[in-house]
């Protein structure tokens, strides 16, 4: 608890991102090659997305709540893997390669993939059956970037660029 300094849960995963409404969550795992949510009342989690048995599951990087809550996304290589929270199961894919951040902009709920093959902005329509998402507009002609972090109004965000130094893009 960050205003008493009291702690809450310890955990050997590694907790990224709260959920829009704060209720649940995120968290990814190196050791376990997982990605999953936690409900933060209970301090147990609740759904886990990846399939520990199937070798196309890499461990995961990073993970983001889409702003409306309906979905997760979960970065690493090969790339970005949406995940219907209500069914648990993989709504759409990315196989853009390393993938370092994926972030969704809290205005639109576009898609920010930063990784191997730079930074981009995706459109994203969500209907009640499918995902729709793309093409991806190209934010700089750099490549081979890093972990990216978006400020909370979505106008700036920085990015590592090859572990030396950091991008910031307004």
């Amino acid at each position: 608890e960050p205003w008493t300094g009291r702690l809450l849960v310890t955990t050997s995963d590694i907790a990224t991102r709260f959920s829009p409404d704060d209720r649940f969550l995120a968290f990814h795992t190196i050791r376990q090659s997982a990605a999953g949510i936690w409900r933060v009342a209970s301090g147990q989690e609740c759904r886990t997305f990846y399939d520990l048995d199937d070798p196309k599951y890499k461990e995961p990087v990073s993970v983001d709540f889409h702003p409306d809550g309906r979905i997760l996304a979960s970065s690493g290589n090969p790339g970005v893997r949406l995940w219907d929270l209500q069914t648990a199961r993989e709504s759409g894919f990315l196989p853009i390669g390393l993938t370092w951040s994926a972030l969704f902009h809290p205005a639109d709920g576009s898609l920010v993939t930063s990784g191997i093959q730079g930074l981009h902005r995706w459109p994203m329509e969500i209907r009640p059956d499918t995902v729709h998402i793309g093409p991806p507009t190209a934010l700089g002609t750099t490549k081979g970037l890093g972990r990216a972090s978006l400020s909370a109004n979505g106008r700036t965000i920085a990015v590592n660029v090859r572990g030396d130094h950091l991008l910031v893009l307004n």
